[in-house]
């Protein structure tokens, strides 16, 4: 009996999970299916052995209420709701039962999961959902007390996603129960805007009547006529024209209907705009016209419509660039050839010197330059900065263009106000077919820029391996230098191209010269380079032998040992601190000597960072705080060089000499701004050091902390204000080509 009674629990229990969870093992529950083939019959059943009303389906959480809402079943809607079931309750994307029954064919595509597994022979035609199921299951909801205000996750309400599906009787059921013709979704589009936005003209004029907002914005100040005129709604912009929309409304770029209509090619609904009296010429915040709007767009038909109402063909923008220029940036010639028609001048140019050639050329528009040509466009155009026709279309990698520009005679060597030839320009940016395209032509290999960089450097940097062979053949100079004493090697060595130090060693390139800071190639590596292409570059430079030596000697020593026997025996600085106490070290291994001096217990303890080991070693008698290393370099130079802030204080306060120069003329605050070592500037500048003071170079600490990039170094100055600037290219040696952005302090 007992084994019975448990069997029994166990029946029941699981009869009550599938009623409240409508769950049956793996198969899906034919509740849901009934509920929405209309099949009240079956749900009643359901309801009278003991089924909860608001069961869901268990793996699309909707339940009996939702199903047949959103099918249109009303008569399964009157049993679940008299059953007493939940009006509110939601499922994904707060859908609510009512929301539900406008959302047939919604704007997120939400479809009944369980409707696509009904046999088709049971559902109704879905045609006739709007009209004998959606409203009545609108109707017993609404007499039930539903919200009519209620919204989705993005604020639709039930009148909002009936207009957007073009439901135009269960728009007005809604309104007559009371519905809001003002509500809002997240964008804040009215009703009257969704309609006119997806081309419902009935809905438009059902909600003018109503007394909708004709003048309502969204959140990026579009109002109805707007959104009609930019989807290219026709009759919806006469319904809205008739009814008093302002022509001349502007959104929050300052764009009216006509430019709207313009900008997305709306011939038809512009024509009605200007009919209407649209003012032709209206501007928007940069100053583009809506001829202009349509000639950037390329829509001709727009363009000849406009020309046709008088529209000014010669008109510039606030940048005074032109119709026929926007037109020929983006390879318009139909439009430009109509607006050339039109008495638009060919050669005019913007701020920046940009004609419409200049554009085609920077576009790469190889047909709409040589159209532009024979209407009579100036071909040695230039802009501000000295770009010619050619010099863009290098630097954009047109090659059809080029060849196009170069047959009409260009100037090859021409060069911008940086110095930049053709050739320089391609091979700065890596267009590797255009530098042997120019080469072929004549240009020469040896061109420089304004700070000496060739095109082989170039190359080098890149790592455009077969623009650096096709160079080396051709005669280029292995051994050009430029403005801050780098070579092709270095270059290369420096940003990680082991193959370029390959092939430049082959060459015989100096493996030994040296950059005005005293480095040589391989000495100094971009942050980017990782360890192994590092050691594969010192290696092709030195060889392994060398670079073990190395690799040894920049072992840091053992903390085992006492103050007194930490001398330089291994004398290298550690890379993090400095940038240009490796090199030495480097020469003295490659070339097989020792280092030139040991180091002394105070330096070792600095370079530790051991502050108290500093403190005690200034109390000892004979410790020379002024003890130099090679290249003069002081405990002080060396403790500002490394950051060692504490260390700086200690010898600060043991009388160390705050403006020790090192070989190169660097005092302490100099390094430390070098390093960009904030706490160690703060120390120095506590302690007095000469804000001014220069270098063998001239630089300030300010200059080399711009150089560097360290602008956090000058936090303790008078900083009176920051501003935008621009690195010249090379400047620390840091990042790709075209510079980098900082911000320059100015001090006083």
């Amino acid at each position: 009996m007992t084994r019975f009674w448990s069997r029994r629990r166990s029946l029941l229990g699981r009869r009550e999970h599938e009623l409240t969870s409508g769950s049956s093992g793996n198969k899906p529950p034919k509740l849901w299916p009934d509920a929405a083939a209309g099949k009240s019959a079956s749900i009643k059943k359901f309801l009278r052995n003991g089924g909860h009303v608001d069961a869901r389906n268990k793996d699309t959480m909707w339940t009996l209420l939702h199903t047949a809402c959103h099918a249109g079943q009303n008569r399964v809607v009157e049993v679940l709701v008299s059953a007493g079931a939940k009006l509110e309750s939601e499922v994904e994307g707060q859908y609510n039962p009512l929301l539900l029954c406008c959302s047939c064919g919604c704007h997120n595509n939400m479809v009944c999961p369980v409707l696509r597994s009904v046999p088709n022979e049971h559902v109704e035609d879905l045609e006739h959902f709007e009209e004998c199921g959606h409203m009545k299951a609108a109707r017993v909801l609404l007499k039930a007390g539903a919200n009519l205000e209620s919204t989705t996750d993005q604020l639709f309400t039930p009148l909002l996603i009936a207009v957007f599906n073009g439901k135009l009787g269960l728009s007005k059921c809604l309104v007559a129960a009371g519905a809001n013709v003002e509500a809002r979704n997240k964008q804040s589009y009215t009703s009257l805007t969704i309609a006119a936005q997806q081309g419902h003209a009935d809905i438009v004029g059902f909600l003018l009547d109503s007394g909708a907002n004709i003048e309502a914005r969204t959140n990026t100040k579009l109002s109805p006529l707007m959104v009609a005129a930019h989807e290219g709604r026709a009759p919806e912009v006469q319904l809205l024209l008739r009814a008093g929309a302002s022509l001349e409304a502007r959104n929050d770029r300052g764009c009216t209907p006509l430019a709207l209509a313009s900008d997305y090619g709306r011939a038809h609904v512009a024509g009605m705009l200007v009919v209407a009296g649209a003012e032709i010429e209206s501007r928007d915040h940069r100053g583009n016209t809506p001829l202009m709007h349509a000639s950037r767009e390329g829509h001709g038909d727009v363009v000849a419509l406009l020309l046709q109402a008088k529209a000014d063909a010669a008109v510039v923008n606030s940048e005074r660039e032109s119709a026929v220029a926007l037109a020929a940036k983006y390879g318009r010639d139909e439009v430009a050839v109509l607006l050339l028609d039109a008495g638009a001048d060919v050669n005019v140019a913007n701020d920046r010197g940009f004609t419409a050639l200049l554009r085609a050329a920077e576009g790469g528009h190889t047909t709409t330059y040589q159209m532009l040509l024979d209407r009579g466009a100036y071909p040695h155009a230039a802009t501000t900065t000295g770009s010619t026709p050619l010099l863009l279309a290098c630097e954009r990698g047109h090659l059809d263009t080029v060849k196009l520009i170069i047959a009409g005679g260009a100037d090859l060597e021409a060069s911008n106000a940086q110095g930049f030839s053709a050739l320089l320009t391609a091979a700065q940016h890596a267009h590797g077919a255009l530098a042997a395209e120019l080469l072929k032509t004549g240009s020469r290999t040896n061109t420089a820029t304004n700070r000496g960089f060739t095109p082989l450097m170039l190359a080098a940097m890149y790592g455009q391996h077969e623009l650096l062979t096709d160079l080396l053949d051709r005669g280029a100079d292995l051994d050009a230098v430029q403005e801050t004493g780098d070579t092709a090697l270095s270059l290369s060595s420096f940003f990680g191209r082991p193959g370029a130090v390959a092939e430049l060693v082959r060459r015989g390139a100096d493996v030994q010269g040296r950059d005005h800071e005293g480095s040589a190639p391989g000495e100094v590596f971009e942050a980017e380079v990782g360890p192994a292409t590092r050691r594969q570059i010192q290696v092709l430079l030195w060889g392994e032998e060398a670079t073990e030596q190395l690799e040894r000697a920049k072992a840091k020593p053992s903390d085992t040992t006492t103050i007194e026997d930490r001398t330089a025996g291994s004398s290298a600085v550690d890379t993090r601190y400095r940038r240009s106490s490796t090199p030495q070290v480097v020469s003295q291994v490659v070339s097989g000597g020792a280092t030139t001096k040991a180091w002394g217990p105070l330096h070792m303890a600095i370079h530790r960072g051991s502050s108290s080991e500093v403190r005690e070693l200034l109390t000892r008698p004979g410790v020379d705080k002024e003890e130099l290393l090679e290249r003069s370099f002081s405990p002080l130079l060396l403790a500002a060089q490394c950051g060692r802030a504490d260390c700086i204080a200690e010898l600060l306060e043991g009388g160390a000499n705050i403006e020790a120069r090192s070989d190169r003329a660097f005092t302490p605050l100099l390094l430390a701004s070098k390093g960009g070592h904030l706490d160690a500037v703060r120390e120095l500048r506590a302690g007095g050091a000469a804000v001014e003071a220069k270098n063998d170079r001239s630089f300030t600490s300010l200059l080399i902390a711009c150089q560097n990039q360290h602008r956090e170094g000058f936090e303790e100055r008078s900083v009176v204000r920051w501003v935008d600037g621009m690195i010249p290219w090379g400047w620390g040696r840091g990042g790709s080509r075209g510079g980098h952005r900082f911000q320059v302090v100015l001090l006083t």
